[in-house]
């Protein structure tokens, strides 16, 4: 062997170790078929696409072949509630402020309460109401309306 050979040999393998290493892959691949194939796959469903039912024209109803068409969402929000409250405690007041904050209207009777205490409540509701952007109107005597931003309050009461 001539120098040449034994560095090529040092740094090449052989043909037939190629042919070696060659044969030893395609027995490994077949191998793996082979164990796919033994153990078949559970069979997941179609999930099949969800088609929005179009609205069909009447008989004698011209189509339009590019019109835009207006679908309708339910309403996101929940019926609209007055919540009618009484304190007897200036304590209540927090009740109420969770209320507002629920985006609930509340009428608040403050006739039960003592001149200190329902001043103190007017002032932590007139609070609530600026920080979530609400109004609070006077419908009478001790008797105050507090509405959340999306409610508006239209109107006045004189005083008699």
């Amino acid at each position: 062997m001539s120098f040449k050979n034994k560095i090529q040999n040092w740094f090449y393998l052989d043909d037939e170790e190629l042919q070696e290493q060659e044969a030893q892959q395609k027995r490994q691949q077949q191998q793996s078929k082979q164990q796919k194939q033994a153990v078949p796959e559970p069979k997941r469903p179609k999930k099949e696409p969800v088609k929005a039912k179009r609205p069909q024209p009447k008989k004698n109803e011209p189509v339009a072949v590019n019109e835009p068409r207006l679908v309708g969402l339910p309403n996101s929000q929940k019926a609209s509630k007055i919540m009618l409250l009484e304190p007897r405690v200036y304590e209540e007041v927090e009740d109420m402020a969770e209320h507002l904050k629920s985006r609930r209207t509340i009428l608040v009777n403050l006739q039960k309460l003592d001149h200190e205490q329902s001043r103190r409540v007017i002032d932590y509701l007139s609070g609530v109401i600026d920080a979530i952007g609400g109004e609070m109107a006077r419908v009478g005597n001790g008797v105050f309306i507090c509405a959340p931003e999306q409610v508006e309050v239209v109107g006045e009461i004189t005083d008699y």
